[in-house]
C-alpha cells in the first residue's frame, strides 16, 4: 500500500501505511520482515522532508537487522545507500563510492544485470559529479550495454539516455 501510495504521490498514506508495517514486523519479531519495513520506512524523510541522511540512517538499521546471506535484501539496501552516497556531498570520494560498489558487487553475484546496470547508472552520476569523466563514460557505457542485452522494455533501456546525454554534452556533442 504505501509503494503504491508513493507512486501517486499520495505521502499521508504513504507514510501511514509504512509505519503500520513498522509496528507490525515489530511485534511479530520477524528480523526480515522489520528489516523490509525499515527499508520502506527510509525512503520517507527524504521524499517528504529532502533528508537523507534521515533515509540513510533508517537504510543503515535496516542493513543491520538484515540477514548477511539474503543478498537480494542487502543488495537492495546498499542500492538505496549508494544512491545516498551520490548526492551526499559532505563525504570523501571513497566513501561515496562505497556503498555503490558493495551495491554493484552484490548484483553481480546474484546474477541481476538489470540492478547492475542501475547501480553502473548511479556510480556514473558520482564520476560524472566529481568530474571523473572517462570513468563515467565507461560506467554509463557498460550499463547500456546491459540494458540492451538484458530488457525488451524500453522504458528499462531508457534510464540510460539521460546520463548518456550529459556525457555527450560535456563531450562536445550536443
Amino acid at each position: 500500500l504505501g509503494g503504491i501510495a508513493y507512486w501517486q504521490t499520495d505521502y499521508e498514506t504513504m507514510q501511514s501505511a509504512y509505519e503500520e508495517a513498522v509496528e507490525i514486523a515489530r511485534g511479530l519479531g520477524e528480523r526480515r520482515l522489520l528489516s523490509e519495513a525499515i527499508y520502506d520506512l527510509a525512503h520517507l524523510p527524504v521524499v517528504l522532508d529532502g533528508d537523507f541522511e534521515g533515509s540513510e540512517r533508517l537504510l543503515l538499521e535496516s542493513l543491520r537487522l538484515a540477514d548477511p546471506a539474503d543478498l537480494a535484501l542487502a543488495g537492495r539496501i546498499w542500492t538505496a545507500l549508494g544512491f545516498m552516497a551520490m548526492v551526499h556531498t559532505q563525504r570523501s570520494i571513497a566513501d561515496r563510492k562505497e556503498p555503490i560498489q558493495k551495491a554493484i558487487t552484490i548484483s553481480r553475484a546474484l546474477g541481476d544485470r538489470l540492478m547492475e546496470a542501475s547501480n553502473l547508472v548511479t556510480l556514473a552520476g558520482l564520476e560524472f559529479a566529481t568530474a571523473n569523466f572517462d570513468a563515467a563514460r565507461d560506467h554509463i557505457q557498460e550499463a547500456t550495454e546491459i540494458s540492451a542485452a538484458e530488457s525488451e522494455s524500453p522504458i528499462l533501456f531508457a534510464t540510460v539516455f539521460p546520463p548518456l546525454a550529459l556525457i555527450a554534452n560535456h563531450d562536445g556533442r550536443h
